[in-house]
């Protein structure tokens, strides 16, 4: 929706019952995320491999679905 907030859209997006397990993993990157796009320190490499690990875990959860 128009000026919806990633965290209502994830939150909106993953409701579907057949999705719950996705919740949790989905919204544990959202820190992350926020920081690499809005720090000006941005992120340590090892916090983006991190991220970039979890982005692969939710992707694959997903695609199974």
């Amino acid at each position: 929706q128009p000026g919806e907030s990633l965290p209502n859209w994830l939150d909106r997006a993953l409701a579907e019952p057949e999705l719950a397990e996705l919740r949790a993993p989905a919204q544990s990157l959202l820190p992350l995320h926020y920081r690499l796009r809005f720090d000006p320190a941005g992120l340590a490499d090892e916090e983006r491999n991190i991220l970039a690990q979890k982005v692969r875990v939710v992707l694959e959860m997903l695609a199974q679905k």
